[in-house]
């Protein structure tokens, strides 16, 4: 019987699939997921859902023995719940993530850090599609915006001083560095003696000319940036699982696309938002005669049949 198990990802495709696998050889589970509504709605399988609060972690969900937490685990405590747009729209809130992005704020402040270092888990299961949630922040555009904009010779100052912001958050290589480094610390404070990666191969390991799931007939930039990401991180848990004082470290790297988390008929989400229907009034043309269409809300969400690939991630552009 294991004393306490946290399931990174728990409410995902994989980690719910691991969570119903451990939890009756488990005294106490801890699942993270990156919003409240995947964390209750993982929960609901486990009894009457109550709240809780920790004085660091803050609110909590727990239903019998399974204990639920939300945010971003590769951001700060302070940031873990902050919606992309308002992070990127706020200048002191993109300085605080490019500091955490590079690895310039105090490893003590990461919520994945906190996590550990309060649940002191004994075995922690890693089922996050790290690969993604690094390589999607899309460093290409962002380089391009830049060099775009330099290259007209615009002197605007704060055009600039953006586009570099939102440049450095997009970095992926200082952001996975920086991840182990906070699973290095934070496993090592936790007494952590097992962690088990559920990796990925960033394309399902196939080939350079077969069609991908993302609507591409070859694979782009971004997409093989995820290849990258996930091989680079393989070699980085070697690494570290030859540390001073690690615990064992193992990684499960699956070669295979998962396809789909569950199918159903309901409310067609994005970013854990219902779709507002909207209908459009008369197009209308403007001075120079380009058209301009304008949509009134009709107070109703678009519902249809469904495929949830499971897929959750934290872009920048």
């Amino acid at each position: 019987m294991f004393r306490k198990v946290l399931i990174v990802g728990g409410t995902g495709l994989v980690g719910r699939a691991v969570l119903r696998k451990i939890y009756q050889k488990s005294r106490r589970v801890f699942i993270v997921g990156l919003r409240r509504d995947e964390v209750e709605e993982t929960l609901k399988e486990f009894g009457k859902i109550k709240r809780g609060r920790d004085e660091v972690l803050g609110e909590y969900l727990y239903a019998g023995k399974v204990f639920g937490f939300w945010g971003d685990i590769f951001l700060t405590l302070s940031l873990k719940d902050k919606p992309k747009g308002e992070i990127l729209e706020d200048e002191n809130l993109r300085l605080k993530a490019i500091e955490e992005n590079l690895g310039f704020s105090d490893v003590k402040e990461n919520f994945l850090y906190n996590l550990l270092v309060r649940l002191k888990p004994e075995i922690v299961i890693d089922t996050v599609n790290t690969a993604t949630a690094v390589a999607y922040r899309d460093q290409f555009s962002a380089v391009e915006d830049v060099y775009k904009y330099i290259s007209l010779g615009d002197g605007n100052y704060e055009t600039l001083k953006e586009k570099v912001e939102n440049l450095l958050l997009s970095l992926y290589t200082p952001l996975l560095i920086r991840h182990f480094f906070v699973l290095r610390e934070g496993l090592k404070r936790a007494g952590t003696r097992l962690y088990l990666k559920v990796g990925t191969t960033g394309t399902g390991g196939m080939g350079w000319d077969i069609p991908y799931t993302h609507g591409e007939e070859r694979p782009s930039r971004v997409l093989l940036s995820k290849t990258a990401m996930a091989g680079a991180s393989s070699l980085l848990y070697v690494i570290l699982s030859r540390a001073n004082d690690s615990p064992i470290i193992k990684e499960i790297k699956p070669a295979a696309a998962i396809g789909w988390k569950k199918m159903g008929v309901g409310e067609i989400r994005k970013g854990g938002t219902p779709i507002k229907i909207k209908k459009p009034q008369k197009v209308k043309l403007s001075d120079g005669g380009i058209p301009i269409l304008k949509c009134d809300e009709t107070g109703e969400v678009l519902k249809t049949a469904f495929i949830d690939t499971g897929e959750k991630r934290f872009i920048f552009p």
